[in-house]
């Protein structure tokens, strides 16, 4: 359909103008401002999934236009009531919350939190009700915009001589309503007339009728943001903002291009395999072809970053950076089997075992929780985040053991697959460890790297058949979306 490609054009479109601008504002901003930054904004992120108790989500199911008012009235009332609470929470326990994070700076920005939050949740009910009713071109603006407005306001900030947290928060917000205004910009008629069909006993109504989005979508969804987001306020408690920066930047820059990689193969693995499993076909063929294309597309690079990820975070933000992309070096192999993992996940929904996704998602949350206390009581960050992605790397490697077992794909024959897709990157990894001993400047080193990932690239894409027609199913995908 042509609402994926627009989806899809207005993410890529802010997605790239964020990596491209990230080198201007690293250098801009200190890691000490960015940190702290961070650190407010992975509370918002953490609180998200709370702000309109999950009613944002049930917007898209009614069919009746009044339901679909109803049910946003819901929502938008949900955001302002969670946006006072807890901003009141906040303001009434700022010093003891400072104090537990060991960062003054955070209480003095309280006064952010409603704006965050209240925005968010206007943004995610406009959102949903766009897709409701099919906007997609505006809901790809708002996503444009969104990128556009954050990232300017921060540089413009920057260059106004207050390159502070402050500043980068600031960003994050106009970021928001920035999205906000486009959706309400894109359908202010059809906006006006759907709130005129608004009213309290529909709304109460409505409340009742989607009680499961509350009681169970809420708290899934929490959890996700509980394992995405609480490792940096861990860090930040633990040792400092500034090592919270390092995680998160080290994390999001790298995992943001492999996820949209990612996602693109999950629209086509969820569509064939929803088809497969309704004619009752075994899907073990076509999930086995998935990971072969996954393993080839991961593999080299993510171990690349094992070897270059600090000299690619020098070249690209300054010395300043080093730990981040040391990080990254630390964190590569959990972002591999996460690439490899997260399309294949989209099996969960097709075989109807979202109970077992759930019981997945609380025990990594667990593990990586455990693995940053173990670091922490140990006062030695590197450690916390060598245990994060080792245990964060182990539960992911067993719970895509489960997705290939339950889709009949057996589990010696994916180990020898694996193995082998391993002695195919290995002589170009060997060559990246060779030319880093050699090669005594970081861009020439980063260049002479690049050189060889597009030689992997050439000779992955000549010697497997899968990729080539991973590749060509891809397209044609996006082909049928025109």
């Amino acid at each position: 359909m042509i609402s994926v490609l627009m989806l899809s054009s207005g993410s890529t479109v802010a997605h790239v103008l964020t990596l491209l601008l990230s080198p201007l504002l690293l250098r801009l901003y200190p890691p000490e401002a960015y940190g702290v930054a961070t650190l407010f904004v992975s509370i918002v992120l953490v609180l998200n999934p709370l702000v309109c108790l999950g009613y944002d989500h049930a917007i898209v199911m009614p069919s009746e236009r009044k339901a679909v008012a109803d049910v946003f009235a819901s929502g938008i009332a949900a955001a302002g009531m969670t946006s006072l609470v807890f901003s009141l929470v906040f303001w009434m326990f700022r010093r003891s919350i400072a104090a537990v994070l060991g960062t003054a700076a955070i209480a003095s920005y309280g006064g952010f939190l409603p704006l965050a939050l209240g925005g968010w949740g206007l943004f995610s009910c406009l959102n949903n009700w766009t897709l409701q009713e099919k906007r997609f071109g505006s809901m790809a603006r708002a996503q444009i915009w969104k990128s556009v407005a954050s990232n300017g306001s921060k540089i413009a900030v920057a260059m106004a001589g207050t390159a502070t947290a402050a500043g980068w928060i600031w960003g994050y917000v106009l970021g928001l309503f920035a999205a906000v205004l486009t959706l309400a910009a894109g359908a202010w008629r059809e906006l006006v007339g759907m709130i005129r069909r608004i009213s309290l006993r529909g709304m109460g109504r409505m409340a009742v009728r989607y009680r499961n989005f509350p009681l169970y979508t809420t708290g899934s969804l929490t959890i996700n943001s509980l394992s995405a987001y609480l490792p940096a306020i861990l860090l930040a408690t633990f040792f400092s903002p500034t090592v919270a920066g390092f995680y998160m930047l080290g994390q999001r820059l790298v995992k943001l291009p492999l996820e949209f990689l990612g996602m693109s193969i999950a629209q086509v693995l969820y569509q064939r395999a929803a088809a497969i499993h309704r004619s009752g076909e075994a899907m073990s063929g076509m999930v086995v072809s998935v990971l072969k294309v996954l393993l080839v597309l991961g593999l080299f690079p993510f171990l690349g970053l094992m070897v270059l990820g600090a000299d690619l975070f020098v070249v690209a933000f300054g010395f300043r950076w080093i730990e981040a992309g040391r990080f990254v070096q630390i964190l590569s192999p959990w972002i591999l089997m996460a690439f490899v993992t997260m399309p294949l996940a989209t099996l969960f929904n097709v075989l109807e075992r979202q109970r077992k996704q759930l019981s997945f998602n609380v025990l990594l949350l667990a593990v990586r929780v455990a693995a940053l206390l173990i670091g922490g009581a140990c006062a030695d960050a590197r450690l916390a985040v060598i245990l994060f992605s080792a245990g964060s790397t182990l539960i992911i490697v067993i719970l895509l053991g489960w997705i290939l077992k339950t889709s009949g794909v057996p589990v010696p024959r994916t180990a020898v697959l694996m193995l082998g897709y391993l002695l195919l990157a290995m002589p170009f990894l060997v060559a990246l460890v060779a030319l880093k001993a050699l090669i005594p400047g970081r861009l020439a080193l980063l260049g002479a790297g690049l050189l060889v990932l597009l030689l992997y690239g050439l000779v992955a894409f000549g010697t497997q058949a899968e990729l080539r027609r991973a590749v060509l199913a891809l397209l044609r995908h996006h082909e049928d979306t025109r």
